[in-house]
C-alpha cells in the first residue's frame, strides 16, 4: 500500500547545502560577544542580534568561494562597518532626544576637546548632558588642548558603563592629565599608564584590599618614565574648578600634593575605585 503523502526536499540550489544550525559553542560565542559588546558601547550587543541574519548569509554565500576564516572575517568586517556607521552618525543623531548629546570626536568639532582615543567614540562612551559639553568646550578652549577618556552612554542610565562604578548621570567625565613631553596620553587607550607616589608621598591603599584598583603593571612597564606635566595639569584643573558648578574632582593624594590642591571639592576616590593617577575625574 501506497503512502498517503511523500517526504520532499527542499531544492537549495546545485552545489549548496541547507543551512546548518548553529552549535553550542557557536551559541555561547555569540551570547558572550552580545554581553560584551553591550558592556563596552550600550547598543552593540543589540546592534549585533540585529544583523546575526545579515552575517549568517553573507558567511554562508561567501564560503564555498573563499573559505570558512576569510569569510568569517568579512562577516566581521562589515559588523564593525555597521557599528561605525551606527556609532559616527546614527547615534549622535537620536541620542539628543534622550537629553545626552556627544563629545567632539574630530578636529573639525573642536582643536582643543578631543578623546584621548578614537574608540571612545567607537563604542559610545563620550555622552554628556548639554550643560555639561558646553562647559568643557569652554575649559579646552582657555587651556588649548584637552583630552577626554569616558563620560557617559547615549541613552541614560539603562546599562552602567563598566567598569565605572558611576558615569550614569551625564556629568561625569574622565580628563586625561597633561604629560611631560608628550601631546597625548602615552597609554594606547587612555588609562593604564599612572605617574604613581614617589618616597615620602601620601600612599593610602598600602597594604589595603581592594577590588577595582588595578595596576596594569605590564602596561606600566612599557611605559616606565612617563610623568605628569604637574604645571599644565594644575592649569587645567583650575579651569575645571572655576566652574561652581563642579562638584567634585578625584585625583590620587599624591598628585593632589603635588599640585598643592587645596579646594574642598578635591577629593580622593577611595581604594575600591580605580586608580586616578593616570587620569582624573570631574563630576559636574
Amino acid at each position: 500500500m501506497e503512502n498517503d503523502y511523500e517526504a520532499t526536499d527542499v531544492d537549495y540550489g546545485e552545489g549548496t547545502e541547507p543551512p546548518a544550525s548553529p552549535s553550542f559553542f557557536v551559541l555561547f560565542l555569540l551570547f558572550l560577544l552580545v554581553c560584551l559588546l553591550t558592556a563596552l558601547s550600550q547598543v552593540g550587543g543589540l546592534l549585533l542580534c540585529a544583523a546575526i541574519p545579515l552575517l549568517r548569509g553573507v558567511h554562508r554565500k561567501l564560503r564555498p568561494s573563499i573559505g570558512s576564516v576569510l569569510a568569517t572575517t568579512t562577516a566581521a568586517m562589515l559588523f564593525g562597518f555597521l557599528m561605525a556607521t551606527f556609532s559616527f552618525f546614527l547615534i549622535p543623531a537620536i541620542a539628543p532626544a534622550f537629553g545626552r548629546v556627544p563629545l567632539p570626536c574630530s578636529t573639525a568639532e573642536s582643536e582643543a576637546l578631543r578623546p584621548a582615543t578614537k574608540w571612545t567614540c567607537y563604542f559610545n562612551r563620550h555622552y554628556v548632558l548639554p550643560d555639561v559639553r558646553k562647559r568643557l568646550l569652554a575649559v579646552a578652549k582657555a587651556q588649548k588642548s584637552v583630552r577626554y577618556l569616558d563620560a557617559g552612554f547615549p541613552f541614560g542610565s539603562l546599562t552602567p558603563l563598566l567598569p565605572h562604578l558611576g558615569h550614569r548621570d551625564g556629568r561625569e567625565v574622565d580628563l586625561a592629565f597633561a604629560w611631560a613631553g608628550e601631546a597625548e596620553p602615552p597609554s594606547p587607550f587612555g588609562y593604564g599608564v599612572y605617574d604613581g607616589p614617589a618616597p615620602g608621598e601620601p600612599v593610602p591603599c598600602a597594604g589595603r584590599p581592594h577590588r577595582l584598583r588595578w595596576d596594569f603593571a605590564w602596561l606600566q612597564d612599557r611605559y616606565r618614565g612617563s610623568r605628569v606635566d604637574i604645571l599644565r595639569t594644575r592649569d587645567l584643573v583650575d579651569g575645571v574648578l572655576a566652574s561652581p558648578k563642579t562638584r567634585k574632582l578625584f585625583v590620587e593624594p599624591h598628585l593632589a600634593a603635588r599640585m598643592v590642591l587645596s579646594d574642598p571639592r578635591v577629593a580622593f576616590q577611595g581604594c575600591d575605585a580605580a586608580r586616578h593617577d593616570d587620569h582624573f575625574h570631574v563630576a559636574f
